[in-house]
């Protein structure tokens, strides 16, 4: 059966729609692209406030066999990638901001499976060829919370080609929970919520993946570093482009709805008054090679 990279290749296509450019569209509106530096001064906070429900859930969805090789791109601080090697896997753990793969590789030592987890930097458009991620190169490929890409179809062909069974991802649906809704509301401005993973499916189904979808629900309480950091961030979040009467009304948003929190994690202790529940999709399908599932009549 025919691969997705083969299907890009051959222009198949299901729906007549071009999700891809409904896609790069949907990214300029955003307000910045992922930065490295930034990630990495988010190492010191990420996954810290974590309760496991959301780890748990995804390990248990993926159904990773013990003794596999995975794939965990955008690992982040390994909260996936340790577990999954404390079950026997090995795991290449790749992510494009250095201080993460740091934060993975010592919490692979503090687990004592360090023998079993490779890092490498890579980011989505890097060569993964070069980097030793080709075709096969893992039997499973996971992207968990982690699709931070401008060419979403070629991130989409890298994780099915370089799984020989397996490739599972989560993707928010509608809010992400790095985004405050209400701080929209209390400068005036409109927030058009839109599903990630409407595109993600729908560009798998048109190069000929038939992907399973379901959801993992998560809960957390948002924080910052401090209120300064939060006025930044949330700035970027609504465009970057604040006038300062909307500067002075997001000012009064946060000493109403956040407050510092001593027994919090110091990169997030600035909080806010409320518990987020963000919903993500689960999106998985298997390799054409095996032997469950496959592609339909567009990738035959």
């Amino acid at each position: 059966m025919r691969t997705m990279a083969e299907a890009v290749r051959a222009g198949a296509s299901v729906t007549g729609f071009d999700w891809e450019r409904a896609w790069h569209e949907y990214q300029d509106a955003r307000s910045k692209p992922n930065d490295a530096a930034e990630w990495d001064v988010r190492s010191g906070s990420f996954g810290s406030r974590s309760d496991g429900v959301y780890e748990g859930a995804f390990l248990d969805l993926a159904a990773i066999r013990p003794g596999e090789t995975v794939l965990d791109m955008g690992c982040g601080t390994g909260l996936l990638a340790v577990p999954l090697a404390q079950a026997g896997c090995r795991v290449v753990c790749a992510d494009f901001a250095p201080k993460m793969l740091e934060s993975t590789e010592r919490a692979a030592r503090e687990a004592g499976v360090a023998d079993r987890v490779e890092t490498r930097r890579l980011a989505w458009d890097d060569d993964w060829d070069a980097a030793g991620l080709g075709t096969d190169c893992v039997d499973v490929a996971i992207a968990s919370r982690s699709l931070a890409t401008y060419h979403l179809t070629d991130a989409l062909t890298k994780l099915d080609s370089a799984a020989r069974r397996r490739v599972c991802l989560t993707v928010a649906c509608g809010n992400s929970p790095c985004r405050d809704e209400r701080a929209y509301r209390a400068v005036g401005r409109r927030r058009t919520v839109v599903d990630d993973h409407l595109y993600v499916f729908n560009i798998l189904v048109e190069h000929g993946v038939q992907p399973e979808l379901r959801h993992i629900v998560s809960h957390r309480r948002p924080g910052f570093g401090g209120r300064q950091a939060a006025l930044e961030q949330l700035s970027q979040m609504m465009g970057g482009d604040l006038s300062e009467g909307e500067l002075a009304a997001l000012g009064r948003f946060l000493d109403e709805h956040y407050a510092v929190n001593p027994q919090a994690n110091p990169h997030r202790q600035y909080e806010a008054d409320e518990v987020r529940t963000t919903r993500w999709a689960f999106v998985s399908w298997d390799a054409p090679d095996s032997g469950r599932g496959g592609r339909d009549a567009a990738g035959d």
